[in-house]
C-alpha cells in the first residue's frame, strides 16, 4: 500500500480537474473541500488562467490563499496582494512576436488580466465571453509593439501547427520556457517559470516542505507541480505523460475526482 504524507496543502489545477465540462464546482467536490479545509489543511489553486479567472472559484470556496495563475507567472491572494508577478524578456518577447506574425499564427499576450490580440476571431469572443477576461485588439502586426510587461504569450493553433511552431521556438529555448495545456494550446513563459516553481515559492513563503503538499492536475502545464508535490495524483481524463508521472490517479473530472482524491489522501475516508 503507497504510503501517504500527512497533507497540509493542496493545489488543485481549475479546467479539466476541479471544474466540471459546465466549469462548476460540483456539490460533492465543494462539500468535500469544506471538510479538507475543516481539518486544518490548506487548499490552493493553480491554474493557466489570468488571476481574475479563478478569483470567482476563489471565492466560492472562500480561500484566503494566493492564487497560481498564468501557469506560475504570477501569484496573488483574494484581496489583491501579489506574492509573484514574473515576465518575458522585453526583447525576446517582441522577437517571438513578431516571428508568431509573420507565420500567420493566432496567439494572445497576457498582460496580468488582460489580453491582447491583433484582431479578435471566435476564439477570442468565446474564451472572453466563457472565461470572463477582458481583451483588446492592437491591429495586425502591432502586438510587437506593445509597451507593456507581458506574463505569457499562448499560441492557439491545429495540433500539426502547434508542434511546427515548437521548432521554430528552438532559438529562443534558453530564454523562455513551454507548456502544453492542451493538444491544441502552447504557453511561452519566463525562463523556469510553471507551476511547480510557483507551488516551491509558496511552500518557501509558507514555510510549509513540499512533502506534504497534495497537488492534483490534468494537462502538460500541470507536471512540473505534481512532481514538486510529496504526492501528485492525476486526473482520470489527464494527458498520459501527466499519468506516468503521477504518484496516483483518481476518477475524471466528470466523475467527481477531485473529491475521490480528497477523501482517499486527505480525510481518508
Amino acid at each position: 500500500m503507497m504510503k501517504v504524507p500527512s497533507i497540509q496543502l493542496v493545489a488543485i489545477d481549475l479546467d479539466g480537474t476541479l471544474l466540471d465540462d459546465d466549469k462548476r464546482i460540483t456539490a460533492e467536490t465543494l462539500q468535500t473541500i469544506q471538510a479538507v479545509m475543516a481539518r486544518g489543511v490548506s487548499v490552493v489553486l493553480a491554474s493557466g488562467r489570468p488571476w481574475c479567472s479563478v478569483l470567482p472559484y476563489a471565492r466560492q470556496l472562500e480561500l484566503s490563499t494566493p492564487i497560481i495563475a498564468h501557469s506560475g507567472a504570477y501569484m496573488a491572494d483574494e484581496t489583491g496582494r501579489v506574492y509573484a508577478d514574473q515576465t518575458l524578456e522585453a526583447a525576446a518577447g517582441q522577437a517571438v512576436i513578431r516571428m508568431l506574425e509573420e507565420a500567420g499564427y493566432y496567439f494572445k499576450v497576457y498582460c496580468r488580466d488582460v489580453f491582447y490580440v491583433q484582431a479578435p476571431i471566435q476564439e477570442t469572443l468565446d474564451f472572453s465571453r466563457i472565461y470572463q477576461v477582458p481583451y483588446q485588439a492592437v491591429g495586425k502586426g502591432r502586438l510587437a509593439w506593445l509597451d507593456k510587461p507581458v506574463n505569457r504569450i499562448m499560441i492557439y493553433d491545429r495540433p500539426e501547427r502547434i508542434e511546427a511552431v515548437q521548432k521554430l521556438l528552438l532559438p529562443w529555448a534558453d530564454v523562455f520556457s513551454y507548456a502544453r495545456d492542451s493538444a491544441r494550446g502552447l504557453d511561452i513563459l519566463p525562463r523556469g517559470v510553471n507551476k511547480g516553481s510557483a507551488l516551491r515559492l509558496l511552500c518557501s513563503r509558507l514555510q510549509l516542505d513540499l512533502e506534504k503538499v497534495m497537488a492534483i492536475g490534468n494537462e502538460g502545464n500541470d507536471i512540473e507541480m505534481i512532481c514538486e508535490a510529496g504526492l501528485g495524483v492525476a486526473m482520470g481524463n489527464s494527458c498520459s505523460e501527466l499519468k506516468t508521472c503521477a504518484a496516483a490517479v483518481t476518477a475524471g473530472n466528470q466523475a467527481e475526482g477531485v473529491a475521490q482524491a480528497l477523501k482517499i489522501y486527505v480525510l481518508q475516508e
